[in-house]
């Protein structure tokens, strides 16, 4: 007899599940959905960008979460099942459970370089996307991204089910804040919130909603934990500037405990761009992230992938 399986409800995922992030952006490698080259026909993902560049990781096969609407249900299936019992770096299941999505969306617009397609922009579909995550057995939550780079509000459709996303982010790795935070909280009164730092800059710089004086370091965390009820910030570093070693990114990060501690701090972008550019391998990536974390025990959690603790 067929076994039915209740739909997981999201408002009924504990905070402390939600709040311990674990996942990996661009490391995961399904090597049947590589793109087929130039522009695959199926998924048209293109394996060259409008900057020229060739993604040597996306061309082997590596899937970039963000994007992951591009894909057929089928496909989405085979990367949902890769990224949480699929064997990784040391053979055994990543066992991930969060995954960064972007949901903002333009209809017709191709993204990231124009790598990828336009996908639906309705609430439907994104309803159906999320759904999928959180029915995946494991189920995966995820980690919503809700506003482009070039928006001031957040303009997702108005049938999409806000419920679905327990964790938000305004935008990646954005200079500014409070305007976003604000508009989010807004859009999304129930859900944790983060802001994501670009690298180098542990606090946001100022903007229209900031504070004035503006509060510096570790009080604007306060105040955004007081203003905007801030759950976090997701952490962004720069292999480019720091080099391959482990230990100079967590010196970095170290640097900036202070102005972090009454937030949580997750271990977010370390080396996504060189899995997805450069073709670096999941294998040296785990290892890398194994090795800040170990250096770095208080951070909450990681999506540049790493050996889950268990």
């Amino acid at each position: 007899a067929a076994v039915l399986v209740a739909a997981l409800d999201p408002r009924s995922i504990p905070v402390e599940t939600l709040a311990r992030i674990a996942g990996d952006v661009s490391g995961v490698r399904v090597a049947s959905l590589a793109p087929k080259c130039p522009e695959d026909p199926t998924t048209h993902i293109r394996c060259a960008g409008d900057n020229g560049a060739t993604p040597r990781g996306l061309v082997a096969g590596a899937i970039f979460t963000a994007a992951i609407g591009v894909y057929t249900s089928p496909q989405r299936r085979q990367i949902l099942d890769a990224y949480t019992t699929g064997a990784g770096a040391d053979g055994r299941p990543r066992g991930y459970t969060h995954m960064a999505v972007h949901l903002a969306c333009k209809p017709g617009e191709r993204t990231y370089h124009a790598l990828y397609p336009p996908r639906p922009c309705d609430g439907a579909f994104l309803n159906g996307l999320l759904r999928e995550l959180y029915d995946h057995v494991p189920p995966i939550i995820p980690v919503c991204f809700v506003m482009d780079d070039d928006s001031e509000a957040v303009q997702l459709p108005a049938d999409f089910d806000r419920s679905l996303c327990r964790v938000v982010v305004p935008k990646w790795e954005f200079p500014t804040a409070d305007c976003h935070l604000k508009a989010v909280r807004a859009a999304f009164p129930d859900a944790l919130l983060y802001w994501e730092n670009p690298a180098g800059q542990p606090t946001p710089k100022p903007d229209a909603c900031s504070p004035s004086p503006f509060p510096e370091g570790r009080a604007w965390f306060q105040h955004a934990k007081a203003a905007y009820a801030l759950r976090g910030v997701l952490v962004e570093t720069d292999m480019r500037v720091l080099g391959a070693d482990p230990a100079a990114a967590a010196r970095a990060i170290e640097q900036a405990r202070d102005v972090w501690q009454d937030v949580d701090a997750v271990l977010f972008e370390t080396d996504i761009y060189q899995k997805f550019w450069d073709g670096r391998t999941e294998r040296d990536s785990v290892a890398y992230n194994d090795a800040i974390l170990q250096r770095a025990p208080w951070l909450k959690g990681f999506t540049s992938g790493a050996t889950i603790r268990r």
